[in-house]
């Protein structure tokens, strides 16, 4: 099994061969150049490892707790999605079973940091 790096380089050439609009750990610069203007693209980057995980039947994605908390940490990445913060929480908590303590993937909810709101 590919672990780190290769793993990132091999699912990136695989969906490379299925589509032309994927991006390999892109910058705040390549998202605003290309990515943003696009209808759909493929992002790939690095999942860490103590990352929330939902699983589907054979699929496995990430939990939309982690999906709420990368859109804030990860600006660079989500910038399309800044204005729409409040809105994004707030059509998550009112279409999945999040829990505002288990946001962060921490004990708390992250508020020993500041990152959680309640």
């Amino acid at each position: 099994m590919w672990k780190g790096k290769d793993a990132l380089h091999v699912i990136f050439n695989h969906l490379t061969m299925l589509s032309k609009k994927v991006y390999l750990q892109p910058n705040r610069s390549v998202m605003e150049l290309y990515v943003l203007s696009l209808n759909e693209a493929i992002i790939v980057k690095p999942l860490v490892s103590e990352a929330p995980l939902r699983r589907e039947g054979k699929i496995t994605t990430s939990s939309p707790e982690k999906m709420l908390v990368d859109i804030v940490a990860e600006p660079d990445i989500f910038v399309a999605q800044q204005g729409e913060l409040e809105s994004i929480f707030e059509n998550c908590f009112s279409q999945y079973a999040c829990t505002r303590t288990g946001c962060c993937g921490m004990p708390g909810g992250g508020r020993e940091r500041g990152r959680c709101g309640d």
